[in-house]
């Protein structure tokens, strides 16, 4: 019978331990949001470095001057064909699109242009309404296609691509 009491006493510690752990957690964030509400700009400050963090692609509707824009920045077009309704679409843009690694890549060796069906920002265009979804292609600034990939790309896979095509862009199978 002592240990059965003794086991008791232990899980009562236990379980008073374990309360004030969770008190004193509570009371950290109750103290973080009234530092908020007493200073908005904090908050305004940490998501702007977030936002400085977090690197996004910045896609551009199709025009016919993106190969101009291609010429005048000695870059490659790269264009993400894609639909409100796709699931690896939004997986690509989830996970592809939000990579570090690749946002600087296509931030230093392409314009970045989107076309999605469903959308009125980045509408489809007549020209790449065969296309499948997703397809990321790749054109040069004279409106040669280098590159045609039609499936979501893995990080590492477009990353491998987006390399093989600034470092050799003749239209090949790369």
């Amino acid at each position: 019978m002592p240990a059965l009491m003794s086991a008791s006493h232990s899980l009562f510690r236990f379980s008073i331990q374990s309360t004030r752990l969770l008190t004193l957690i509570l009371l950290m964030a109750a103290v973080r949001l009234a530092n908020a509400e007493i200073n908005p700009t904090l908050d305004s400050q940490d998501s702007e470095k977030m936002s400085d963090k977090v690197q996004r692609v910045e896609w551009q509707a199709w025009t016919d001057d993106v190969f101009e824009q291609a010429k005048k920045e000695s870059k490659l077009v790269l264009v993400d064909v894609s639909a409100v309704w796709c699931g690896y679409c939004k997986k690509m843009d989830e996970t592809t699109y939000q990579d570090p690694e690749i946002v600087q890549y296509i931030r230093q060796h392409f314009i970045p242009v989107r076309v999605k069906d469903g959308d009125t920002v980045t509408p489809i265009v007549d020209r790449f309404k065969e296309y499948a979804t997703p397809t990321t292609a790749v054109f040069d600034a004279n409106d040669h296609q280098l590159v045609v990939k039609t499936g979501y790309l893995k990080p590492q896979w477009m990353s491998w691509m987006l390399q093989a095509v600034v470092a050799d862009p003749t239209p090949e199978d790369h």
